[in-house]
Parts: structure tokens; C-alpha cells; sequence
């Protein structure tokens, strides 16, 4: 079966890297699926664990026994082929030893995906805009909900457990967002380390630890892709290889790995105790990474990871084919469980067969790499009687449940990012008539990012899943106007990247008439169609500006009604300064999920007050980024809000509410600390105006006394801590926050991750210290106060 599913995603991926736009890779996978099913359904039913467990014969099935011994006895009854053959992501049933299959390839980059009917949370980007920790441990525990409740039905009715059934989520994305223009940008929480460690720890936690159960794991998350992996293709640097991915070696220095790209992965071992993560296609400093020392010396002897490393699907034999780093794939299998590989996403390690006969590797190695491998599948409970193991009698009626929605329309609300709000047009002052145009206001199936659930059916029909309930922005306008009384007209205009401009005029003739026009613009990916999509797994852009017609489509729409709210639906950022300078009112709704119709039209009409904040530094042009395709985060003018040296559009951590509010009485204790000392933080939001609001208190440090060497490299600021605090009316709303001295450490001019001394300046507010550019003039944020603080050694 994995063979044929690999083989559909060649498909896919050849696609791309010939310009086309790639059909669904769900249906694709989806179609090759129900094949083999029909091919390969012996030997695939699950065992009785309650019989089994008290069968000697049996001994692995005896939970009174320590799982360890339970697993070594499993692994000491099998043949050489028989382990070989469970180190694969599809993993055979072993009838002699009452092993049942498993496939271990399931997703969930924002809810259960490509398995039918789920429920939709925004995309990751987009939950980085809500800085919720505690919304994303919520969202996890709904994934391992469904997660388990679709598993359990899937091998309830057929006896074993498909491809994206199990309970081995390839989630989440907790790469950085160097570049805004990454195509899978959208399936990370951002361009920022902390914010995606804090955001990644909640999420996993609620993953795995559904419950109070000290014995079993809820669901695996995986957290990919380890390491320095951030791009698609080589088209932004005038190449024409969409697949560049697959054979990139990042040149990455010794400091931006351990400052940027390491810390996330860090936080998901230490902190979340993660059981997997997924190695990258790309390779790092000659070495592919899923054959990399960083995966021994950095991940497990630095970091402690104990769980199993799987590699990204196909991985294995690119380095054969795309890196040509080995000649066999046999060689290739050898290198990469020689490396700490437990797990080959693809059929690669069945050439350890021949690596083994080859001397190229020890069977001791492959006993290691099997022993993590099961020791997940004992955590999932798949050798216990299932009456032991919690959520694993979870029905269907688990999946998109009223509370889930109601957590999908939260989410959606928070990641919200208001941008501009000149006059106040916003929330909307009573109209008696709203023209809602765009390519997008009615496109549903746009409320989906990468690896969506309720995914589009066929490679042709762009509808979603008819089970599935999404409400589109202009279903969500029209339910909302309809109960104030109010008309709402629609008409298109354009296409999403189109030349086309014969839809210009009915939809300036609904703006005409209306008292404000709701123009929603962007772009999509390529996973929620093929026809016309701009970003995507296998799909870098080459600008950040709108494509088509869309910009000119809102220049005429602004000469007949200039009362537009501009709402973006994207995931990476877009940047139109025409539109940033001159349209009243700009929004971010991202890839928003099932509820995002509701959510946008809840913020418009004031039910709900805007509260996201850019997770994204959103540049005034690609003039403002530094070259694609080097990954040094520093290069002039310097990469995200950590190095950047210019002004941009918007700053990361920028968003505006409709209440305002200034902070005083900032203390920060002590001003003069060492490594080993905690700041107490504290400050006080002040109510000034408006209806009560939810703020992130920010708090980011910059050292000014800033040493030189051959290592270092020192940000021009960090986010060190952030915390949500309620802002109602006529009260002052104290934030108290803590903040480690150690996690100020950089890289030295030695190479080592040390505390430098000196001065620490630290701002803290609802916003960076540099959020004011040109085009935030008026905006209503309260700004950060400061003070420094002196560390010595």
C-alpha cells in the first residue's frame, strides 16, 4: 500500500516542480487507497488483547507486565524481515504473533485531516495570531478526540486501521517562517522561535495527554520538520525547480540553528515530552537530514528526545535520487537508521535486508530504531484490552460536536489580526446595505489550508465534503445582516489570478448603492484546489502583492464607494501598500476553518472585538527580504522582527482592537540579576475607551551592549513572554509576568549558549518597541514601556 501511496505522491509532487498546479493530493491518495484496499485486506484484522493477555503464548499481551519487557519479548519472537518490515510507516500484520497492522501516516496541521468529516480550526499561521497557549491545548485535546473516535470506528468496520486512521499524527509544523514567501508557511505558528515553542508545547500537551492517564498517550504528535527546513522551490531566486526542496543543502551557521531554528524542538522534547519528530528533505551543511548527526548529537544527547524519529515521506530515497549523496537506496536505509531514523515514511527500509548483508548495518540498530517504534504503539494502548485504554470507545458522534465548533469559531475570532481602522469605520455603524465582493467572499472550500479536514472530494469538484458544515464569508455577512435587518448584495468582480475584468462591473454596480463594501481578497493553496492557487507544499511565491486582477479590480472599487473593508484570506502575508495607505479598513482573516464566515462577521458587526496580533513581520515589498535562498537570518536588511533593520508594513505583534487603553506603572525586579535570576514583571493596562478587550502583553528584551566575534549574531529584539489579559471598562487590569534570565542566552563568540553580560533592555506592552511605521499613523496601541536591566556573569 505504501508503495502506491508514494507513488501518488510523486505524482504530486512532479506536478509542482513543472509549474502545473497539483491536482488534490487528498483525492490522489485517497483514489490509490481504495485500491489497495481492495488488494490487501488478509491478516489485517485486530486481535482480541483481552483473550490474548492471559495466552503464555503471548507474553507481549500481558499488561500486568512492565511494557518494556513486553516490547523486548515482542521484538526477541520476531524474524529479521518481520522487524524490518514494522519500521515502516506501513507496518504488516504478523498473524503468528498476533501483531496487527498499523499505518502510522496520519495528519493534523489544524484538525483532523483527509480523513472526511472533522472539525476545521484555522490554520497554524493563523493560530499563532491568537499568542493563546491555552486555545491550543484545547484544540489538541479535539484532535486526539476525533483523532481516536475516527481510528476506533475505521477498524471497528474494517478491521484495521487505514492511512490517515491511525493515531501517529504528522503534526505539528513547527518550522520557522523565514521567508513570507513559503509556500507551507501557512502550516506553522510564524516567523518567531518563542511564540512557536509556547504554541507547540500547548498544542502537543493537549494531544497527548488527553486525559489523567499515566500509563497511556491520547494520540502521537510528531513535531516536523527537524531541521532548518523553510522552502519549497527555487522560483524567488529565478530558478524553475518547484521541488528544490528536495535537494537543498542549507548552508546554516552554528549560531541560527541554536538561536532560531533548534528552540521550538527544544521546547516540543523537553517541555512537551513529544514522542515523535519527522526529519527534513532538505539537508543541512552537506549532510541530508534524515542522516544527519544533528539528529544524535543535537536532538538526543542535547535535547533528551527518547521517542521515535520518523522521516518525511520519501526522504530516504531522495537522497538517492535528489541529493546523490549514496548510490543505493540500500546504502541510504543503512545511513539514515545508522543516524537514529526509527521509522522510514516510505518503503526504503526494505532494502535493510540487503544493507544488512552488506555489513552497511548492524541488526542491534534496527532492534534500537524497532524498540522506540513500539514503544509508541504500547503508549497508544494497541497491545492492552481497549477497556484499559481511555477514549478508545469513542464513537462518531465525538467528531465536530457543538463544543467543537464553538472552539473552531473561538479560534477563528483570535486569530483576527485587525490592521487598519481610519475613522472607525469598524465595527460597522448600522448600514442599511452591505455590497460583500471578491473572489473569495464565496468560495468556501478557501476556508481550508494545507492538510485540511473535510478536504475537497475529487481533483475536479473544489466543493468540500458534503458532511461537512463551513460557513464562508459571505454566508456568514448574510446570516449576521439578515437578523439586524440589513440588505447585503454580492456580486464577484474578479477572479483570484485571472486577467479577467468582465466581472468588474456588476460588482462596482452592488458597491454603488452600499454603505460599505466588504471586499474579500488573497489567495489560496494549492491542497484546497488546483485552479488558480498561489501557495502550497511544492509551491514558493515569487512576490507578496495580490495576483490578477485584484488590485486594479479594488483601485475602480475604491473610485465608486471609497467605505471598503479590505479582508485578506491567506496564509502567507500579503502586502499591497496601495491598499495599506488608502482603504479605511484592512483585515487578516487567514485560512480561518469551518466557523470563519461567523467569525468575520461577528468582528464586523462589533459582536465580537478583534484581538489577534501578527505572527508575521509584513514588509512593505520583497525589496525589504533578503536573498531566498540563503538562510542566514541576519543578511542585510536582516530576516523577521528579530534582525530586521528597516521599517515595514506592520510589525510582528501588531494588531488593533476596537477599545484603547495605555499601560503604566511598569516593575521589574531586579534591575541587576545574574544567569540564575528570574524577573518578576508587572505592569498595568489602564481602560480608556471602548468595549471590554482581550490583550497579549508582549515583553521583549534586546542586550545594548552587544559583543563581536566570528559566532555572534544578537537580534535587534526578542520575545521573551506573553500573556492574555480581559481589559473591561473603567477598571485598571494589572499583567504579571516572569522572566528567566537563562532564556536570554546566546551564542559567543566560542560557539557556546551562554548569558552574555551587560545591558538588557526590556519593553513590555501590547505591541514591539518599533511597532509605529508609516503606515500605522493614528493607530490606537497602547505602546510598551521600558527600563534596563544589568546582567553579570
Amino acid at each position: 500500500p505504501m508503495a502506491t501511496l508514494l507513488a501518488v505522491f510523486a505524482i504530486f509532487l512532479a506536478q509542482a516542480a513543472g509549474h502545473g498546479h497539483p491536482s488534490s493530493m487528498y483525492s490522489m491518495i485517497h483514489k490509490a487507497q481504495t485500491r489497495e484496499n481492495k488488494l490487501d485486506s488478509r491478516s489485517e484484522r485486530v486481535f482480541n488483547a483481552q483473550k490474548l493477555a492471559e495466552d503464555p503464548n503471548f507474553p507481549w499481551y500481558n499488561w500486568t507486565l512492565p511494557r518494556a519487557q513486553r516490547i523486548s519479548l515482542l521484538l526477541n519472537a520476531m524474524t529479521i524481515d518481520e522487524k524490518i518490515g514494522q519500521i515502516g510507516s506501513v507496518a504488516p500484520a504478523i498473524p503468528r504473533l498476533a501483531v496487527p497492522s498499523y499505518e502510522y501516516w496520519s495528519e493534523a496541521a489544524h484538525g483532523v485531516a483527509w480523513a472526511g468529516k472533522a472539525t476545521v480550526f484555522p490554520a497554524s499561521i493563523g493560530l499563532g495570531a491568537t499568542f493563546d497557549t491555552e486555545l491550543l491545548h484545547k484544540i489538541g485535546l479535539t484532535i486526539a478526540v476525533e483523532g481516536r473516535a475516527k481510528h476506533t470506528d475505521r477498524v471497528n468496520r474494517t478491521g484495521k486501521s487505514d492511512t490517515f486512521y491511525g493515531l501517529s499524527f504528522f503534526a505539528p509544523n513547527i518550522n520557522i517562517f523565514r521567508d513570507p514567501r513559503w509556500g507551507r508557511g501557512q502550516e506553522t505558528y510564524g516567523e518567531d522561535p518563542f511564540l512557536t515553542g509556547e504554541l507547540a508545547v500547548a498544542l502537543i500537551t493537549g494531544m497527548q495527554n488527553a486525559t489523567d492517564s499515566q500509563t497511556y498517550v491520547s494520540v502521537v504528535a510528531t513535531a516536523k520538520h527537524f531541521a532548518a527546513y523553510n522552502l519549497e522551490s527555487n522560483f524567488a531566486d529565478g530558478g524553475t525547480d518547484g521541488q528544490y526542496r528536495l535537494r537543498f543543502d542549507a548552508n546554516v551557521s552554528h549560531t541560527d540553528l541554536i538561536q532560531t531554528y533548534f528552540p521550538a524542538f527544544r521546547a516540543a522534547v523537553e517541555r512537551a515530552n513529544v514522542h515523535s519528530v519527522m526529519c527534513s528533505y532538505n539537508a543541512v551543511n552537506g549532510f541530508p537530514m534524515c542522516a544527519s548527526p544533528l539528529l544524535q548529537s543535537v536532538l538526543r544527547e542535547t535535547f533528551g528526545f527518547d521517542g521515535f524519529v520518523v522521516s518525511d515521506c520519501g526522504a530516504v530515497g531522495f537522497m538517492v535520487s535528489e541529493h546523490k549523496w549514496v548510490k543505493t537506496v540500500a546504502e541510504a536505509a543503512a545511513r539514515a537508521v545508522n543516524a537514529g531514523v526509527d521509522l522510514c515514511c516510505g518503503d526504503e527500509y526494505g532494502q535493510l535486508s540487503s544493507a544488512l548483508s552488506q555489513h552497511l548495518v548492524a541488526e542491534s540498530t534496527i532492534n534500537q530504531a524497532l524498540t522506540r517504534v513500539l514503544e509508541a504503539r504500547f503508549a497508544l494502548g494497541m497491545f492492552d484490552p481497549q477497556s484499559r485504554v481511555p477514549l478508545a470507545n469513542l464513537t462518531l458522534a465525538a467528531v465536530d460536536t457543538r463544543a467543537s465548533r464553538a472552539l473552531a469559531l473561538e479560534a477563528a475570532e483570535k486569530s483576527i489580526v485587525l490592521l487598519r481602522n481610519v475613522g472607525n469605520i469598524l465595527p460597522l455603524k448600522n448600514p442599511k446595505k452591505i455590497a460583500v465582493v471578491g473572489p473569495l467572499a464565496n468560495r468556501t472550500a478557501a476556508m481550508l489550508s494545507n492538510y485540511p479536514g473535510c478536504s475537497p472530494l475529487t481533483d475536479t469538484d473544489f466543493q468540500v465534503d458534503p458532511s461537512c458544515t463551513l460557513v464562508n464569508p459571505l454566508q456568514g455577512i448574510t446570516a449576521r445582516a439578515t437578523r439586524a435587518g440589513v440588505a447585503v448584495t454580492y456580486a464577484q468582480g474578479c477572479d483570484i489570478n485571472t486577467n479577467r475584468t468582465d466581472g468588474f462591473a456588476a460588482a462596482l454596480a452592488a458597491a454603488r448603492g452600499a454603505d460599505v463594501v466588504v471586499a474579500v481578497m488573497g489567495i489560496i493553496t494549492c491542497q484546497e484546489t488546483g485552479e488558480q492557487c498561489i501557495e502550497a507544499e511544492a509551491l514558493d511565491r515569487v512576490n507578496i502583492t495580490l495576483p490578477g486582477k485584484q488590485l486594479a479590480f479594488l483601485q475602480q472599487l475604491q473610485q465608486v464607494n471609497p467605505n471598503i473593508v479590505l479582508v485578506y484570506i491567506n496564509g502567507g502575508p500579503i502586502s499591497e501598500p496601495w491598499a495599506s495607505r488608502t482603504l479605511p479598513a484592512l483585515v487578516e482573516l487567514w485560512y480561518p476553518g469551518e466557523e470563519g464566515g461567523t467569525a468575520l462577521a461577528n468582528m464586523l458587526f462589533g459582536d465580537y472585538n478583534p484581538s489577534g496580533r501578527l505572527p508575521m513581520t509584513l514588509v512593505e515589498s520583497t525589496a525589504q527580504l533578503p536573498e531566498y535562498l540563503d538562510m542566514h537570518m541576519a543578511l542585510p536588511p536582516g530576516r523577521t522582527h528579530r534582525y530586521l533593520t528597516q521599517s515595514p508594513m506592520y510589525t510582528f505583534g501588531f494588531g488593533l482592537s476596537y477599545s484603547t487603553w495605555k499601560y503604566e506603572n511598569l516593575r521589574v525586579t531586579p534591575l541587576r540579576a545574574s544567569p540564575a535570576t528570574t524577573l518578576s514583571i508587572a505592569i498595568d493596562a489602564v481602560h480608556l475607551s471602548g468595549p471590554s478587550a482581550l490583550e497579549t502583553v508582549q515583553v521583549y528584551v534586546a542586550l545594548l551592549d552587544a559583543p563581536t566575534g566570528a559566532n555572534v549574531s544578537v537580534p535587534v529584539q526578542e520575545l521573551k513572554a506573553f500573556t492574555r489579559i480581559t481589559i473591561t471598562p473603567g477598571t485598571t487590569t494589572p499583567a504579571t509576568l516572569s522572566l528567566p534570565i537563562s532564556s536570554l542566552a546566546l551564542v559567543d563568540a566560542t560557539g557556546a549558549l551562554v548569558v552574555l553580560p551587560g545591558r538588557y533592555q526590556v519593553w513590555v506592552g501590547g505591541a514591539g518597541p518599533h511597532w509605529q511605521t508609516a503606515y500605522t499613523d493614528g493607530a490606537a496601541v497602547a505602546s510598551p514601556l521600558s527600563t534596563v536591566v544589568t546582567v553579570s556573569q
